[in-house]
Parts: C-alpha cells; sequence; structure tokens
C-alpha cells in the first residue's frame, strides 16, 4: 500500500527559522507519509517550484497576488494555487494539514482529515485586520476534524469562535530530541556571563528590558535572528552585544553551547501571553537557565527557571549564580518533538487509508 500523504500549509517557509510547522512535517515523513510542505505564497506568477529537502516536496507558490486581509481576494489566490497542485499532480486529496488561516479556501476541497495546527494569535499581531483573520479562521475551524492548539490561551480563544471544545487538543511545542543532552554543559567560568536572545526581535519585543542586560558590566548580550526597528538596530551596536545575525539551526546550538542563560524578551501584550516559546525548550535543552520578563504565561512556564523584573533583581540573580560552587541548576528535561507527535498520532489513528 502507498504511503499516505499529507499537505502543510505553512505560514513559514520550510528553510525559515525553525518552527514547528518544519518539526512536524518531518516526523510525519519520518513516519511514512508522502509529506508536501507548501510555503508561504509568493506574488508574481502562475507557478509552483518543487524540490526535495530531507525526504520533503518543498513547493514554493507564485500567484498574481496577495490579500490576506481581504478575505475574497485572498479565496481567489488561494484557489489558483490549488488548480496548480491538482494540474501538477502533487499530491493526493488525503490529509490537509492548515497552519496558516490564509488559505482557508483550502479546507472546501475533499480531504479525507483537516487537521488546523494554531499557534498564534491570528489578528493580534501589529497591523493586523482581526476581523479578517476571524472570516479565514471561521472557515477552517467549522471543517476542520481535529483541531490542535500550542496552549490554553488558544484553545480558549477558538472556542470563542465556535470551535468545539471536543476537536481541540492541546499539543505545546518541545525541542529536538537531537538538543537535549543527558547532562548539563559546564559553561563555567561565570564572568561574563553570556545571555543569549535567539529569535525574531520584532514589534512584540521588549528592548528597554534587552537592553537592561547589555548595559550590566558583568554580562555580554548575544542577539540571534532577524529583528526591525530603531531599537532593535540601535540594540545590536550596543558594545557588550554580539550580534549573529540570522543563522541556521545547527549554528544556534553551537551559540546556545557558549552560552549560560536564555531570555525570552515578550512585552506583555494578548499576542505573546497566548504564545508557547519554543526557545524556552530549546535553551532548556542545553543546559541553559532560562530568563522571562514578568509575563504571567512566562513565569508560570515550565522551563522558567527565573523572573527578571527589574535591574536589582538581574543583579541578586547573578550574584547568586556566582556564588553557587558549580553554577548549577535543577535540571528541567524538556518534551521533543517525537513526545508531541504521538498525540497527533493517536488523532490520526481512525483516518481512512
Amino acid at each position: 500500500m502507498n504511503p499516505k500523504t499529507i499537505l502543510f500549509v505553512s505560514p513559514c517557509s520550510f528553510t525559515s527559522i525553525r518552527q514547528r510547522h518544519q518539526a512536524f512535517a518531518e516526523l510525519f515523513s519520518k513516519n511514512g507519509f508522502e509529506t508536501y510542505f507548501l510555503d508561504p505564497m509568493r506574488t508574481f506568477g502562475f507557478s509552483i517550484f518543487k524540490k526535495k529537502i530531507n525526504e520533503i516536496n518543498v513547493l514554493t507558490p507564485h500567484v498574481p497576488f496577495r490579500a490576506s486581509e481581504w478575505p475574497g481576494l485572498q479565496t481567489i489566490a488561494s484557489k489558483i494555487i490549488m488548480k496548480l497542485l491538482q494540474r501538477s499532480e502533487l499530491f493526493t486529496n488525503d490529509i490537509l494539514w492548515v497552519a496558516d488561516p490564509v488559505f482557508s479556501a483550502s479546507v472546501s476541497e475533499s480531504w479525507k482529515k483537516i487537521i488546523y495546527d494554531r499557534c498564534d494569535l491570528h489578528g493580534y499581531f501589529p497591523n493586523q485586520n482581526k476581523s479578517a483573520w476571524r472570516i479565514h479562521e471561521k472557515k477552517i475551524v467549522a471543517r476542520a476534524d481535529h483541531i490542535i492548539a500550542s496552549s490554553p490561551p488558544i484553545k480558549d480563544d477558538l472556542e470563542k469562535m465556535g470551535a468545539e471544545s471536543g476537536k481541540i487538543s492541546i499539543v505545546p511545542n518541545a525541542a529536538d530530541s537531537d538538543w537535549i543532552e543527558r547532562e548539563i554543559p559546564d559553561v563555567k567560568p561565570l564572568v561574563p556571563l553570556h545571555v543569549i536572545s535567539a529569535g525574531a526581535h520584532f514589534e512584540w519585543t521588549d528592548f528597554a528590558w534587552l537592553k537592561m542586560f547589555a548595559e550590566n558590566s558583568k554580562i555580554v548580550l548575544h542577539i540571534a535572528g532577524p529583528g526591525r526597528g530603531k531599537e532593535f538596530y540601535e540594540l545590536i551596536k550596543h558594545p557588550r552585544v554580539k550580534y549573529h545575525g540570522i543563522v541556521d539551526h545547527g549554528s544556534l546550538k553551537k551559540i546556545f553551547d557558549s552560552c549560560h542563560a536564555g531570555v525570552i524578551p515578550f512585552i506583555n501584550i494578548e499576542l505573546t501571553r497566548a504564545v508557547d516559546p519554543i526557545k524556552a525548550y530549546e535553551y532548556k535543552s542545553r543546559g541553559l537557565y532560562v530568563w522571562v520578563p514578568p509575563v504571567p504565561e512566562l513565569i508560570s512556564h515550565s522551563m522558567t527557571d527565573s523572573c527578571i523584573d527589574s535591574k536589582l533583581c538581574l543583579n541578586e540573580t547573578i550574584e547568586k549564580l556566582f556564588e553557587s560552587s558549580t553554577g548549577s541548576l535543577k535540571k528541567k528535561t524538556p518534551p521533543s518533538w517525537e513526545e508531541r507527535f504521538q498525540t497527533i498520532i493517536e488523532l490520526l489513528k481512525d483516518s481512512k487509508s
């Protein structure tokens, strides 16, 4: 029997910063599924480019326009992509995995199983039209066989838009199994203390909080990942900041291994309070302390070690590390993507062959 096929509709490109989308796609591929990963649509053209990356069929669609904030027009763009896929015979109508709501028109096709994976509060990002994203999402929610939420606040928001509670499963984020060490690496000596902030440093980043770390004479602050805005560019020019730029996942692992602590610099807004940050699991998988600002959901996160809410608190936290004989902490072993994947496999056990 031929393996099942699954089409991933992702909000990020396969080769961009690693998120749950790439991790789950790879696990489906490793478990015998013919896996197609649809990158976000590009404008200009009527074509789909295909390339193989680690046995995954990565598809890059080109259409005349993208109109996320205009659901009617966006439906036309999405249907063009579906027609291109069908004409190219790139997949069957087995399983659709939707993680990008703007591709809501895809749920109108005849699928054996539709899964909606929601790991963000769509419509809550800066400058987004919330009502437009609600139109996309309600269409998906109405047709989805299973809905996966990465955090309880996201589940609550799904129920507000009419999703059946029994259809929703909470599947949080995780770390790659080959990142999870059995023993915490010894990163002594602790002077200076190397602190890393990894990920996208966009409008939801608390740059004033990060600057507090950079201005501490006992710290070297590392920044890895993309960023934008005046505050970001001022920060990476600071003399005690080492900016690594956008790095691949393997290089990021090496940077983590040279650091003592990882930080999650979120401002306290509805969007960030619903996020289950992958970086928390990745920091902890490499034996780093995980420090967060005073955002309640971050403070209570299972991977968090300390909340840093002021310069005084930061200094006290550093002193405790310096006074410790080993600079060590109680080990918190993060879950792996393989563990999270088992929940998804259970959901699909009743899928038609």
